[in-house]
């Protein structure tokens, strides 16, 4: 009897301990899946005992920077002075990514050790250095006794290469395509499943299809047929040996929607609020920051929808936007936003409205022109012609911005 009890209190006890387990794993999987995306960071300066360091270029500056998500690693990344924080401004290609050379100057090296088991650190006086990989990858280095996860992007662009390709019967041009996050190396990008650093492969027509070549449309890439496909979604993915490609097509009479053709753009106000700038009383970054995230994630899962437009409008397609962010999944919980019938003006976006920078000449507009070159957002041109009365064409690429000054833009 007493061996009996004994076996049952066993089992109990290994039982309860076995739940008492998978309740801590869950806590732990529930905690990391309650990280959130940064709206914004704190730039802490340099480690104690150094007196600078640099990435690729000796202009190029890095600091210690913390995220405001808790996410509370400290992170050494390109000092904040672009548009976007840890954003390489020297430094424009994956392969500078890649390959980044760091150069730590310490006050005396004797004092202020650097070392690294992910990175081979070499030292020569007051200077360490090393190469590291920050392709969306972190290098953890330890100055002082203290660790630091090193961490870097490049600029968003979008370049068109010399490849040559066709789709069914219309031409072809092919885009690599790196869209740069804001807070490289943060634990968000891992536990989504995302990266702060995206590259895309694009072959994309310039040449419309008709709605029944495109069911059956072959695709060449370089003289080699890569197959025929189906694209009367508007898009399709292509695997090769070397690359993953996006293709984009344009079908006669239609607008779809993808991430290249619609968008919503803050680098204007990003660069503004970089440059320390004012805002009407009762506003604050943390908010707008807030909003802004909100906007964008619900654009990025808008644009996977490739949805199909006939005869619409600039306005049509926005507001259809909106009715997916907040009929069809609840994305925007910052403010009211201008979803209405027969919409003429665009007033609010998730709470982000006229009248938040100082000056009050902010506000939303687009432009059909958004690739313009080396032209930056803040010099954007704006259609001549409301969005309402903005007819889509199977080309149009459009992008809304939330402008600093109304008066920075041209007609």
């Amino acid at each position: 009897m007493k061996n009996t009890n004994f076996k049952r209190f066993t089992s109990l006890a290994l039982a309860g301990a076995l739940i008492f387990t998978l309740n801590l794993g869950s806590l732990e999987v529930n905690a990391a899946e309650a990280l959130k995306a940064p709206t914004a960071t704190t730039d802490i300066g340099l480690p104690e005992g150094v007196q600078y360091i640099t990435i690729n270029n000796e202009a190029e500056f890095a600091e210690i920077f913390q995220d405001n998500n808790g996410d509370d690693t400290l992170y050494i990344r390109p000092a904040d002075y672009g548009e976007n924080s840890g954003i390489l401004q020297y430094s424009t290609t994956l392969d500078e990514l890649q390959n980044a050379a760091v150069s730590i100057y310490v006050d005396d090296a004797g004092t202020t050790a650097v070392t690294s088991s992910d990175v081979n650190v070499s030292k020569s006086d007051n200077v360490y250095t090393f190469t590291a990989d920050l392709l969306n990858k972190t290098q953890t280095v330890n100055i002082g006794g203290t660790d630091y996860e090193f961490a870097a992007g490049i600029p968003s662009y979008d370049e068109k290469l010399s490849d040559i390709a066709t789709v069914g019967e219309a031409k072809a041009k092919v885009h690599e395509n790196v869209s740069a996050g804001r807070f490289p190396g943060n634990a968000y990008y891992a536990q989504s499943g995302t990266s702060a650093t995206y590259l895309n492969y694009y072959i994309k027509t310039t040449e419309n299809l008709t709605e029944e070549s495109v069911k059956s449309a072959k695709v060449v890439l370089n003289g080699t047929d890569l197959g025929t496909y189906d694209f009367s979604t508007g898009t399709g993915k292509i695997t090769t040996d070397e690359r993953n490609y996006t293709v984009l097509v344009t079908i006669a009479g239609k607008f779809i929607v993808n991430e290249t053709n619609f968008w919503i753009d803050f680098r204007e106000l990003e660069a503004y609020e970089k440059e320390n700038g004012a805002l009407e009383a009762g506003f604050d970054w943390k908010t707008i920051n807030e909003q802004k995230i909100e906007i964008e994630n619900a654009m990025k899962a808008y644009q996977q929808e490739h949805r199909v437009f006939t005869d619409a409008t600039c306005m049509d397609v926005l507001q259809d936007f909106f009715k997916y962010a907040i009929d069809d999944n609840t994305l925007f919980t910052h403010g009211t936003t201008t979803y209405e019938d027969n919409c003429l003006y665009v007033e609010k976006i998730n709470g982000l409205a006229p009248r938040t920078i100082s000056g009050c000449m902010d506000g939303w507009m687009y432009t059909d022109d958004p690739y313009k070159a080396n032209t930056l957002p803040k010099n954007w041109y704006t259609a001549p012609i409301g969005a309402s009365d903005y007819s889509m064409s199977p080309t149009t690429n459009i992008a809304w911005f939330f402008t600093t000054n109304y008066g920075d833009h041209p007609w």
